[in-house]
């Protein structure tokens, strides 16, 4: 189980025991502590939230506007508000992780801030009109060895690693054959870049599984579906409404890496 203690010094927890009893206790969130005001053996699922303030919750949902107005810009086809509407979601994503209480857990907001600004970075060499895939793809591959290193501070559950690598095996490697094929069709020098990517991606999903928050799982989860989609639509066939669907399963993979790294911890 992950020791928590990133989660700061006071929260509310939540657990369900083994007999459907329901208690909360208050404190700092590591594992002697739930052991402790719940008794031996008592501790079978739970729910710690860190506070999070009125301000966040509304920038959460100015982000999901946002989004939404980036997804209407991609399913018409109007360019120039897809311009604006994409990075400025990733820059209310940024608001977001700044106006959460940051005690105790500088260093991973300081990773998910290194994320979130390489991953804007891409944002834009993608959807500009020149052809910067290359620098796209080094620019998220930087984004998710940040994940990576939040995730890690956000601590590891062996179990939740090892659903991980259950979970994220089957995807890449359902996706990754045709990807790496059709990459190697399109030109042979974007093969390694595109293998190299996947590999930091199956980290990071493995690592958002691991640390056993649900939300953080889901987030992992649907950035590589996101990302799988992207790579399938440039290099294998486009499909009907592909570009939104990777748009909604990025920004709401994006959100989840977020929260579950620093908001919500479901063990």
């Amino acid at each position: 189980m992950p020791m928590g203690t990133h989660l700061g010094e006071k929260q509310k927890v939540h657990c369900v025991t083994g007999h459907g009893d329901h208690r909360s206790t208050t404190g700092a969130a590591t594992e002697p502590h739930y052991r402790a005001a719940l008794g031996p053996g008592a501790l079978r699922w739970c729910v710690s939230l860190r506070p999070v303030s009125v301000t966040s919750w509304v920038l959460v949902m100015v982000m999901a506007v946002v989004a939404a107005t980036d997804w209407y810009s991609v399913a018409t086809s109007r360019t120039r508000l897809e311009y604006v509407a994409k990075p400025a979601t990733m820059l209310a994503l940024l608001a977001v992780l700044h106006s959460l209480d940051r005690s105790g857990i500088g260093a991973i907001v300081a990773a998910l801030t290194v994320a979130i600004m390489f991953s804007l970075i891409g944002d834009v060499l993608l959807m500009l009109p020149t052809d910067a895939f290359v620098g796209g793809l080094a620019s998220f591959a930087v984004a998710h060895l940040a994940y990576c290193v939040a995730l890690v501070l956000a601590g590891q559950w062996a179990l939740g690693v090892l659903v991980g690598v259950v979970v994220a095996l089957p995807l890449l490697r359902s996706a990754a054959v045709p990807i790496v094929q059709g990459a190697r069709c399109a030109n042979e020098a974007l093969v390694a870049p595109v293998i190299f990517y996947m590999v930091v991606i199956t980290a990071m999903v493995t690592l958002a599984f691991g640390t056993g928050s649900v939300v953080a799982a889901l987030g992992g989860a649907l950035f590589v579906l996101s990302d799988a989609l992207l790579g399938t639509g440039r290099f294998v066939a486009p499909t009907e409404g592909g570009r939104v669907a990777v748009h909604v399963t990025y920004h709401s993979g994006q959100l989840g890496l977020v929260l579950g790294a620093t908001v919500f911890d479901w063990f």
